[in-house]
């Protein structure tokens, strides 16, 4: 008997793990290796709710959300939400869980039982379904319902991961290896059929973007990049956290071996560089005193943010309008031109406002 944990349950526990907080790792399975056999109700509420609650995964207050096969193979326990999956599922949609050590001594099933979760791109598929019933009854708008999945999306695709519990205020975690990639997203999607949430998951990952380091970032990034309706400016091919090309800079005229700017347009000279609370220490005071110098030395203008640079719409529409007029040089006066007209709709500036509510 194959345990599948999906949902909320899947998204909490793929959060703690990326986090360091479970020492778990997700092994890629076929989909033809899962075994969609009716689940034994008794096996999962004797083995597998005590075991998990037991690891610290789940606590008796959080029903376990599991995927079954077909609406009848639904288990009635108190502690477990079955989730019936209607439709074909492509490869790469399930994962097995594994530990470092002997599985049985954090998950002691029984012979042949195995734990599994939804993989990366499926946790993404089964949001989406999530959202769009939200946006089908009215209680989100299409819009915010594609922001809160990009949302999702590029944390996977980043090197950050929220708080498990809590995560619009709780303590995130940071540096850490991406769980997707954009393009992997991509790929999986265009391999799934009739499955609700399918066509917002590809308008979100079409605004996704690989490597973000905070979810500050995705603000920032947001507001250069997305489309007018979802409050940003359209801004074409910015890069983000991409390592400088410092082969051809002489050994030692720079301080640091290697710069990677948060943001950059294209190879403009211009890098935006978000600088969290971290920053007002005295350390990292000197370590960004000495990155804009070298960012001087190599010709490049360092155009540095803080939160209260883009957290109301009035900071943010002057950030924007500082960040056009570097680019005006470099773009030229058409591009100067478009990106004013944009700052100046008004059903742009309520886009922003709609933005900067969904994202801080």
């Amino acid at each position: 008997m194959d345990i599948v944990i999906t949902g909320k349950s899947a998204l909490t526990l793929y959060r703690q793990m990326r986090a360091g907080k479970l020492q778990l790792k997700a092994k890629p399975i076929p989909m033809a290796f899962v075994s969609w056999e009716k689940l034994d109700g008794k096996q999962v509420r004797e083995l597998s709710i005590p075991a998990l609650e037991t690891s610290g995964l789940f606590t008796v207050d959080r029903p376990l959300d599991l995927r079954v096969r077909d609406t009848r193979d639904r288990v009635r326990l108190g502690t477990v939400v079955c989730h019936a999956t209607t439709k074909p599922l492509p490869g790469g949609s399930i994962v097995e869980l594994t530990a470092p050590w002997h599985s049985a001594d954090l998950l002691p099933l029984e012979q042949g039982c195995r734990v599994l979760m939804d993989s990366a791109p499926l946790m993404i598929l089964d949001m989406a379904g999530q959202l769009c019933e939200h946006v089908n009854n009215g209680k989100m708008s299409h819009d915010v319902g594609i922001m809160r999945l990009t949302e999702l999306i590029c944390e996977f695709c980043g090197t950050y991961a929220r708080h498990y519990l809590n995560p619009r205020n709780g303590e995130m975690a940071f540096e850490i290896e991406p769980a997707t990639t954009v393009s992997e997203v991509r790929e999986y999607l265009s391999r799934v059929r009739g499955i609700s949430g399918i066509k917002l998951a590809r308008a979100a990952v079409a605004l996704a973007v690989d490597k973000l380091a905070s979810p500050m970032e995705l603000v920032v990034y947001a507001a250069m990049a997305f489309p007018p309706r979802l409050g940003g400016l359209h801004i074409q091919d910015i890069r983000v956290n991409e390592p400088l090309n410092l082969s051809v800079v002489p050994r030692g005229t720079l301080a640091h071996q290697q710069l990677t700017p948060d943001l950059r347009v294209g190879d403009r000279p211009v890098v935006v560089e978000y600088n969290g609370k971290e920053h007002l220490k005295k350390y990292r005071v000197r370590q960004d005193k000495n990155r804009a110098q070298d960012y001087a030395k190599l010709g490049i203008y360092q155009y540095p943010l803080m939160i209260e640079d883009v957290c109301t719409v009035d900071a943010l529409e002057r950030t924007l309008r500082d960040f056009v007029d570097l680019l005006t040089p470099y773009e030229g006066l058409s591009f100067r031109a478009r990106t004013l007209r944009i700052l100046r709709d008004r059903k742009n500036r309520a886009a922003r406002q709609r933005l900067l509510d969904t994202y801080l």
